[in-house]
């Protein structure tokens, strides 16, 4: 996992669950496969990237209840 400010990917996803405040994680893909990651409010505060991999293992986890999400 690294925490970068590359070039972003052109299209940004946001969950249809995001609420009124707007708090929520972008995810985006790059050109080479990676997956970006931002925070919807600070999308200038960097974009963390992952590989696919790494992507599919992280939802996994959120999915099993082994990440506490705020």
């Amino acid at each position: 996992m690294n925490q970068v400010t590359p070039a972003s990917p052109k299209v940004w996803h946001r969950s249809l669950q995001c609420g009124a405040t707007g708090s929520c994680v972008e995810v985006g893909v790059f050109g080479d496969g990676r997956i970006g990651l931002r925070d919807s409010k600070n999308p200038s505060d960097g974009i963390i990237t992952l590989s696919p991999a790494e992507y599919e293992s992280f939802l996994g986890r959120i999915k099993r209840g082994e990440v506490r999400l705020p």
